[in-house]
């Protein structure tokens, strides 16, 4: 007869006890981040290396799904200018080529210490090269299956919802073998 009043004490303890347990806390998020800052181009031209402007400013975008883990997954997508050019014809014309690059990348965020993360990324890269010359002005673009980025990112809380920090990020579009770093700014809203 002990053992049962026992049990039944037992499981009126554990049930009140379960019942009895705060709310659970929310432990998947969202973010969204901008960023701006410096990208620097890696130089394979061939012709006209020389005469290439190899640092420009860079924009990036993401959205993050953020679950309790470590690991977050998301999409990133940017607007980077590989290269620009000018130069004086003979005629006295100028002439300038570009390359400006949009990725669309499925992104992985692992955070590694309190406020630091480093992430992985492939995706597509819509390529856009642009020539005036002679007041004639031709486009092309192209797309490439073949894009890599990683990141090294820090991010610190000012707030509830909001953070601040700063990127270094390594992009490389295999199609055109075309890579750049970029140092970015960084603003991030997390719900």
């Amino acid at each position: 007869m002990m053992k049962y009043l026992l049990l039944i004490i037992g499981l009126g303890v554990t049930t009140f006890n379960t019942f009895c347990q705060s709310t659970p806390t929310r432990t998947t998020r969202y973010s969204i981040s901008a960023g701006v800052g410096f990208v620097h181009y890696f130089n394979t031209l061939r012709i006209g290396a020389d005469v290439v402007d190899e640092n420009s400013l860079g924009f990036n975008g993401r959205i993050m799904w953020e679950p309790e883990h470590r690991l977050a997954l998301g999409f990133e997508s940017g607007y980077y200018t590989f290269y620009s050019a000018s130069r004086i014809t003979p005629s006295g014309s100028t002439a300038r080529v570009s390359l400006a690059a949009v990725p669309i990348l499925l992104t992985i965020r692992m955070r590694v210490y309190k406020n630091f993360f480093v992430s992985t990324g492939t995706g597509v890269t819509i390529l856009t090269s642009e020539a005036n010359v002679l007041g004639s002005l031709a486009e092309n673009s192209q797309t490439s299956f073949a894009t890599f980025q990683a990141t090294a990112l820090y991010l610190k809380p000012i707030g509830k919802h909001f953070k601040i920090g700063g990127e270094f990020k390594y992009l490389n579009v295999a199609k055109t073998e075309d890579s750049v770093m970029a140092l970015n700014a960084l603003v991030a809203y997390q719900f």
